[in-house]
């Protein structure tokens, strides 16, 4: 019984940890005090804000006249097609007897007629006086923008990007002059046929009378 109890103890691995083998984890040597360090602040300069702040003024107004362009040209040209067309059909029901003897009523319908193509008209000059104040206030922020660069520029820290959104903006000013130009045109050429059917009208009736006068001389 002896000799087995001894085999079998032998058969085994048996480690004896002393005291000197034992690892002791003290979890106060996981918490330190962390090192502060600098965080870096930056401050862009008074006239590179100042820079950007025009630049994005800029930007707005490209976008609001963009949008302008984009709708109102085509707008414009429907309503004067319609009013004009309706004047001329008031012409074309002008007669000598209507001349004499329905004046009144020719003058009515003429005012009807006249009175859309008058508004549109008067919209289209407020549209072009207002495309007009954008593109002065465009152009002047960038003459701003150009002398800060070129008198203040080691004062930029991102000078090349500054540059950068100066020339998009200077080419997008050009294209929108472009179309704004384009407008004034369409504009004076509708103004013109405008007054010109007023003159026919008014050439119409002066004829009519001037035939009657004419055919009925004593």
């Amino acid at each position: 019984m002896k000799k087995f109890i001894l085999l079998l103890v032998l058969s085994f691995p048996f480690f004896i940890f002393s005291h000197e083998n034992v690892v002791n984890f003290d979890d106060n040597s996981l918490i330190y005090t962390p090192t502060p360090t600098v965080t870096p602040i930056y401050k862009i300069p008074d006239v590179e804000v100042k820079a950007w702040d025009l630049l994005k003024d800029t930007k707005h107004l490209i976008q609001r006249c963009k949008q302008g362009l984009n709708d109102y040209p085509k707008l414009f040209r429907e309503q004067m097609d319609e009013g004009l067309l309706k004047m001329q059909k008031v012409i074309s029901t002008i007669n000598t007897a209507a001349v004499l003897h329905k004046r009144d009523n020719i003058e009515y319908a003429w005012e009807e007629a006249i009175a859309d193509p008058i508004h549109t008209l008067e919209l289209g000059q407020g549209f072009i006086d207002e495309f007009d104040t954008d593109i002065k206030t465009m152009e002047k922020n960038q003459k701003k923008v150009k002398e800060m660069m070129k008198k203040d520029a080691k004062k930029f820290q991102v000078i090349q990007e500054v540059k950068l959104k100066y020339d998009m903006n200077e080419k997008e000013i050009f294209f929108i002059k472009k179309e704004i130009e384009k407008f004034k045109q369409q504009y004076k050429s509708y103004e013109a046929r405008y007054k010109m059917i007023v003159k026919n009208k008014e050439d119409k009736i002066n004829q009519l009378i001037a035939e009657h006068r004419e055919l009925h001389k004593p």
